[in-house]
């Protein structure tokens, strides 16, 4: 008999959780607390799937419960810079809950002065009444809009924490990486305003924030996230199968979250997992079940994932070898007469592989599997 689960912590997979669902980064998230209270910018760095984008909500969150103000945007969700000029000023304005009646005016000058709060807003900030004059540079509007923030939280006297989600998609709107420049010499010497800015493609942060010559050079600490402690996943694993009746040896959930190395996203799934399995079996899975299941679920992920490699001989054979044996990759290099530092270099830059103290290894554990499965055989 089918039982329908209610909702509880970590039985969805795939959507950022805050506030009771929220487990595993509190440590971190209290980190970067302390960094931005003290006026001290972060970049949260991390591979796809690993949960920045919680993290970076949750920390939003609990800074604005504490009365800051706080604005949060996803970089990559906007197609083009005068969308994502006017997300950042909606998004401050959300702060005096003016973000609906901004949208409301539609561009119109006239609806826009009929609302005493906006127009009180836009007599301090004059720009604000060109937004949809495509007279003006686009690359004016976004600078003000930069400026903005700022202004906004100093006429405030407020503290702004401002978070960009996926920042290494700002080069998209300019690949010559202009805007960056623009962007760091606007916010660089703002005080009332702190940045969290997050990505997922190490190559494309380190060159922003890490490496010496980066526009955003010691702007920010870096925050590199890592997989989730097991011991926490452990308790939170059993806890919640008990919750729904379903008790599980504490050796099988320690076996479980080895194999998967403690990534959040695939934790999270295999607790889905378990609990459909046993809803439909009346029994557990076992851990090579869960993983098999896992690979079904994300099967189309992780054929993108190798098309988007695929064409490149140097990349495949390297993953190839890495998913059989994390020694000897220089050696099968000289062998098959190909650059394994290049490859290397793009794996990393990816954020796919990792280095180690022994050689090199996947940064998502399940990809690994698959590919030793379904590839290499």
């Amino acid at each position: 008999m089918y039982h329908t689960p209610k909702r509880t912590v970590m039985m969805q997979v795939g959507k950022p959780v805050t506030g009771k669902e929220f487990i595993g980064r509190q440590k971190e998230a209290r980190e970067i607390i302390q960094y931005l209270s003290m006026g001290q910018s972060v970049v949260l760095i991390a591979p796809r799937r690993f949960g920045k984008t919680s993290l970076t909500l949750e920390v939003i969150r609990q800074l604005k419960q504490a009365n800051n103000y706080t604005a949060y945007i996803d970089v990559f969700a906007h197609a083009n810079l005068k969308m994502l000029t006017e997300s950042i000023v909606s998004e401050v304005l959300d702060n005096n809950g003016l973000k609906k009646a901004y949208h409301k005016t539609k561009g119109s000058i006239t609806q826009l002065m009929k609302n005493l709060k906006l127009k009180a807003v836009v007599e301090d900030f004059e720009f604000l009444l060109g937004m949809e004059d495509k007279t003006v540079d686009e690359w004016t509007n976004f600078s003000d809009s930069l400026k903005f923030i700022n202004g906004f939280a100093s006429k405030s006297n407020k503290p702004m924490v401002f978070a960009f989600d996926e920042f290494g998609d700002m080069l998209k709107y300019d690949k010559s990486g202009e805007i960056i420049k623009l962007f760091r010499s606007v916010i660089q010497k703002q005080d009332s305003t702190t940045y969290l800015f997050s990505g997922s493609y190490e190559s494309v942060m380190n060159e922003l924030f890490v490496d010496n010559n980066s526009p955003f050079y010691r702007l920010a600490r870096v925050i590199k996230l890592g997989y989730l402690e097991y011991d926490i996943l452990e308790k939170h694993i059993i806890t919640t199968l008990k919750s729904h009746g379903i008790a599980i040896p504490q050796a099988q959930v320690i076996d479980l979250i080895t194999q998967l190395k403690g990534h959040p996203y695939y934790c999270q799934l295999a607790l889905q997992q378990i609990y459909l399995f046993y809803n439909w079996n009346r029994k557990l899975p076992s851990t090579d079940e869960v993983i098999e299941l896992i690979i079904q679920v994300d099967g189309s992920y992780f054929e993108k994932t190798w098309e988007n490699i695929s064409s490149n001989k140097e990349l495949t054979k390297v993953l190839k070898h890495i998913s059989q044996n994390s020694h000897g990759l220089y050696r099968m290099a000289s062998e098959n007469k190909i650059n394994a530092s290049r490859a290397i270099t793009q794996l990393t830059g990816k954020g796919i592989i990792y280095k180690t103290e022994n050689g090199y290894d996947f940064y998502d554990p399940v990809l690994k599997f698959w590919i030793h499965k379904t590839i290499y055989a």
